[in-house]
């Protein structure tokens, strides 16, 4: 006899009369508890699966332009994620002598071109000095100056040093 025949009959009932006391549930409601618990265990089969297949897969994070720039013995870190927009990207004042800015250009992990400039800052304007523009393919690498080397800039007239070096890290996710 089938589980609907015995359901139909009536013994299927009486077969778990005595859980059904216990539970203190109706036979509908063991059959709904039933159910429930079938549905959980094909989920949590499906949730360990999934776990299972992207255990090994890295998460991809997109890379960030790390540069340290130096002048007069003091330093400043500028880091720069993946933009659209050039023009959204400020420049950083280099105390008041000089200024610097990173452009990023690319979506996600994706990086289309890096921007550099370096700016001497005079009463009327500043002054461009250097634009350095690095196309793909890059190598990400957490060591200092990986990207550009070390840049060694000179300002007129009394041949101020700035110096920077920047290298595509891995963003951590």
């Amino acid at each position: 006899m089938g589980r609907r025949q015995m359901r139909e009959n009536g013994a299927f009932d009486e077969r778990f009369a005595g859980l059904n006391a216990c539970l203190g549930y109706h036979s509908a409601t063991l059959g709904q508890l039933m159910t429930v618990w079938g549905i959980m265990k094909t989920s949590l089969a499906l949730c360990a699966a999934l776990l299972l297949a992207f255990a090994g897969t890295p998460v991809l994070a997109a890379p960030l332009l790390h540069c340290e720039v130096t002048y007069a013995g003091s330093s400043h870190v500028i880091e720069v994620a993946p933009g659209s927009d050039p023009y959204l990207t400020k420049s950083i004042d280099i105390d008041g002598r000089f200024r610097f800015k990173a452009v990023v250009l690319g979506a996600g992990e994706r990086i289309d071109a890096i921007k550099l400039y370096a700016y001497y800052e005079t009463r009327r304007q500043p002054i461009l000095i250097q634009e350095m523009k690095l196309l793909p393919p890059f190598a990400v690498s957490d060591q200092p100056d990986s990207l550009t080397g070390r840049q060694y800039l000179y300002a007129p007239p009394l041949g101020r040093e700035l110096q920077y070096g920047c290298a595509l890290l891995e963003a951590k996710p």
